[in-house]
């Protein structure tokens, strides 16, 4: 019993010694989406108005990030047309070891994607963005040829 008492005594006095790792405390801060319009990816101009948004930005001491939150937006064209969309998507952002970021976005979403081919996509899947490519996975739709 002796034994194990002293044996607990070195392991608590080893780890007592042991440096804990300590990061800073993420920040989080209201994510700024404003309006906007695309231009030159459909016939038509997009124009882009959230309608509602909560997003929020929790930014890590590595400079990684994290944004959540809830989003949606009315497209309306140049032609008139109009359509409403959850693009609710959460996104995180991770640097690697050479600082290139690659930006990982899961569930609704618009935008441009240049694997897909010319225009704007409407989707539900995960988009990753690298530095250098762009990889979808899941459903995405013509955005174009709904706002036609």
């Amino acid at each position: 019993m002796r034994r194990l008492a002293c044996l607990a005594a070195v392991v608590v006095s080893v780890l007592a010694c042991v440096p804990v790792a300590s990061a800073g405390a993420p920040t989080i801060s209201p994510f700024p989406n404003l309006d906007f319009t695309l231009s030159g990816y459909c016939a038509f101009d997009v124009n882009v108005h959230f309608d509602v948004n909560r997003e929020q930005m929790i930014t890590f001491s590595n400079g990684d990030f994290l944004i959540t939150g809830r989003l949606t937006a009315t497209l309306t064209t140049s032609i008139g047309t109009s359509l409403t969309i959850n693009a609710s998507s959460p996104a995180r952002g991770v640097f690697d070891a050479n600082g290139n970021l690659t930006v990982y976005v899961m569930g609704p979403g618009f935008g441009p994607l240049p694997n897909l081919g010319e225009g704007l996509f409407l989707g539900d899947g995960l988009v990753i963005l690298g530095p250098t490519s762009v990889e979808t996975h899941g459903h995405f739709v013509d955005l174009c040829a709904l706002l036609a």
